[in-house]
């Protein structure tokens, strides 16, 4: 059931589910949680400093042209199955044209599996995959181990050496952490829009809008540059090659007993076992 309007909610919802699975809903989710649970400003609050980011992108981005929009080829846990990819609906395609790329596989279905032989006639100017907790990366790692391992084999795959991102080396790793949870997306479409359009953002800074994130709404003693895994190559290494409030929500608000009971999907790893919230 989705939410309408409070009278609604206290005539007879006991269970209210608000949509996180799609990115481009993540401002209507927070405008009505933060109505739910009285945190109007809070909500208000997060959401200008998201528009305050996608406001800069889009602006530097409107008048690009179709020519002068990179082609991108994303890639969905490569250490599970390789050229699975991204299509209609999903959350790499949202991504991808929030930082105005242009997804080879906008297309196709949401999520399939491709020959690689498509891929090499696309000839992608980039290729973005994302990586999972389990690889590991994200919150709970403070290495790049794992990441810089599926890094190096992608680079190395002799199919694709003669595709454009190999040869220029824009090659990237995003965690899911960031990724795959709407409530951080912006996070994710400030890396991808840098990736993407590197000349045009070069002032933009997504691990210090990370750790923004963190400090202002996470509230929560994280220091980027001690922990996690969330990009590879890492940022400071990419300036040298190139020259240069709220949990996730995916549960929901029942009733139990005299109380009411939110549930609340934070894909951060363990960070719960840390204390963080």
């Amino acid at each position: 059931m989705c939410i309408r309007d409070r009278e609604n909610v206290e005539s007879f919802a006991r269970v209210i589910r608000l949509d996180n699975g799609d990115p481009d809903a993540i401002i209507d989710v927070l405008k009505k949680l933060g109505y739910i649970l009285d945190r109007r400003n809070e909500a208000e609050e997060y959401i200008g400093w998201y528009n305050g980011y996608m406001n800069i992108i889009q602006e530097r981005t409107k008048d690009l042209k179709n020519e002068d929009r990179p082609k991108v080829y994303i890639e969905f846990f490569p250490y599970l199955s390789e050229y699975k990819t991204e299509g209609i609906g999903s959350v790499g395609q949202s991504l991808c044209t929030k930082a105005a790329g242009i997804n080879i596989a906008a297309d196709m279905s949401k999520s399939q599996v491709v020959d690689p032989e498509w891929v090499i006639e696309q000839n992608p100017d980039v290729i973005i995959q994302s990586v999972g907790s389990k690889l590991p990366a994200g919150y709970d790692v403070d290495n790049l181990t794992a990441m810089e391992d599926v890094w190096n084999k992608t680079i190395s795959r002799p199919e694709l050496q003669n595709v454009t991102a190999l040869k220029d080396k824009r090659v990237y790793l995003i965690a899911s952490d960031i990724y795959h949870t709407n409530i951080q997306s912006i996070i994710s479409i400030v890396y991808m829009a840098k990736w993407i359009h590197p000349d045009l953002f070069k002032d933009l800074d997504p691990k210090a809008i990370h750790q923004e994130y963190l400090d202002r709404f996470k509230k929560i003693d994280y220091d980027l540059d001690k922990h996690g895994a969330f990009v590879y190559p890492p940022q400071e290494e990419q300036y040298e090659k190139n020259s240069l409030f709220f949990a996730a929500f995916s549960g929901g608000i029942r009733n139990v007993g005299n109380y009411v009971w939110i549930g609340f999907g934070i894909h951060v790893g363990d960070l719960r076992k840390r204390r963080y919230g």
